[in-house]
């Protein structure tokens, strides 16, 4: 009789243990990951204009995205029309908000206006910035691409505050090769190398339309 208890001690003990070992694998495979798109603090184009800090206020409103990116979700595009999203890997801030304040830190951190900011102050602006974001995927080898790539499909739109008129227009469809064995983080690091360098030339044709 006594055998018998043992028996269904050990057996219950063992039950106990597999479910907190069970419980901590679940725990660690629902990790969940953010990823950040952040701009330089410093020029990442070599024959950057010379200028001086230009006098006028200026709003970056949020991006309008295509819907099936508009997610924290990030997005892995397998075949040519086919896209995926990853579950435990995600953007840490929706990508039309992201953007915004890509662009307002970097138009501060490089002093490009007087003022730059992402809300309606009691002094109206004289321009807004705002774009459409249309692509922002991991590709795996498909139809389109031999390699894996981070790509980034966009558009920067300058205007003018009160008529709406479009000042200036920046449109790009950039790639950035990945390793064969990249991790996220190499995948946010090559869309943020293609963010840099994309918003420095719209800063840059900026600056020319408006000296």
């Amino acid at each position: 009789m006594n055998n018998s208890k043992n028996k269904q001690i050990m057996l219950l003990v063992f039950a106990l243990l597999g479910i907190l070992v069970l419980s901590g694998c679940a725990s660690k495979r629902i990790l969940k990951k953010y990823y950040i798109l952040e701009p330089s603090l410093k020029t990442v184009l070599a024959d950057s204009l010379r200028y001086t800090t230009l006098p006028y206020r200026v709003l970056v409103n949020p991006f309008i995205v295509r819907p099936a990116f508009k997610s924290k979700k990030i997005a892995l595009r397998t075949r040519s029309n086919e896209l995926q999203y990853y579950i435990y890997h995600l953007w840490g801030e929706a990508p039309d908000d992201a953007l915004r304040f890509f662009i307002w830190r970097r138009l501060n951190v490089l002093n490009v206006f007087k003022q730059a900011s992402v809300e309606l102050t009691n002094t109206a602006p004289q321009y807004l910035i705002d774009g459409t974001i249309d692509l922002l995927e991991w590709q795996t080898p498909n139809d389109h691409v031999d390699k894996p790539v981070a790509h980034v499909q966009m558009v920067f739109y300058f205007k003018d505050f009160k008529s709406g008129k479009i000042l200036v227009k920046h449109a790009f469809d950039r790639t950035a090769p990945l390793p064969a064995k990249s991790s996220m983080n190499d995948f946010a690091l090559a869309v943020n190398r293609i963010l840099n360098r994309e918003v420095d030339i719209f800063i840059q044709e900026i600056i020319l339309k408006l000296k």
